[in-house]
């Protein structure tokens, strides 16, 4: 728990100097059109994996309750119940999530796909 956090903030730096240090002298309006694009990549993989974390938790739940209420009779997640969790954590990522999204990165602060800090 303390390990772990800590590697992924010193990992995480040293991919940002090193980003910073490759682009340096190069214009941020440039850079900006391939890091939009990145950005989209890079969030589309973040969606994913966490609503594929949210799906499971919903998916163990659900299934306990139908264990609990007689429904099955030992506790395997049934075919139904993943694609029902899927989906529903996708749908609402998918119509909901740009408002969290655009308040996070318009209306809280002003981010830009590449910002010099280095200089």
């Amino acid at each position: 728990m303390v390990v772990s956090p800590l590697l992924g903030f010193i990992a995480a730096f040293a991919l940002a100097l090193v980003v910073m240090r490759v682009f340096l002298h190069k214009s941020p309006q440039k850079i900006n059109v391939w890091f939009r694009k990145l950005q989209l990549f890079s969030a589309f993989f973040y969606s994913v994996m966490h609503g594929t974390n949210d799906a499971q938790k919903t998916m163990g739940i659900i299934t306990i309750l139908l264990v609990a209420g007689g429904f099955l009779t030992e506790f395997s997640v049934p075919l139904w119940v993943i694609l029902a969790a899927h989906a529903a954590i996708s749908l609402g990522t998918f119509f909901g999530g740009w408002r969290i999204m655009k308040t996070m990165a318009q209306k809280i602060t002003r981010l830009k796909p590449y910002q010099r800090l280095l200089g």
